[in-house]
């Protein structure tokens, strides 16, 4: 997360990045509800999307399979919500600028049993995807 920081440091956008970093998820999803709350919403910031680098590194999928050069991505319905629009712009430009990679979009905002923080931002009304 720190190399992705100090890449994206590099150059300038167009907008503002913000690099968060959350843990544990799983226990409620606390410092993602939080920095939607006190941060995104409190301040006004014009969020356009959150990308959740959920998982880096783990290239074995529930099926015990490996994934390696693949990338899931999980983001919730309906088909035209904010999410989902995000996540098939991330597939078609994968698509483009990374042909060998594959790309699954997913019907669904997260696996079965999981919790991203992603979905802090996507039950706000933001477009989020993990």
């Amino acid at each position: 997360m720190i190399e992705i920081a100090r890449l994206l440091a590099e150059r300038p956008h167009r907008a503002t990045i913000y690099c968060v970093l959350f843990s544990a998820e799983e226990e409620g999803r606390l410092g993602s509800l939080a920095f939607v709350r006190d941060v995104i919403q409190a301040q006004n910031v014009p969020l356009h999307a959150m990308i959740n680098l959920d998982m880096i590194g783990v290239p074995v999928g529930p099926d015990g399979a490996r994934y390696d050069g693949d990338l899931r991505v999980y983001s919730a319905p309906p088909d035209d919500s904010p999410s989902r629009d995000l996540a098939r712009l991330i597939a078609e430009t994968a698509q483009t600028y990374l042909p060998e990679m594959t790309v699954t979009v997913y019907d669904t905002l997260d696996r079965l049993d999981r919790w991203g923080d992603h979905q802090s931002f996507s039950d706000a009304g933001y477009a989020a995807y993990a």
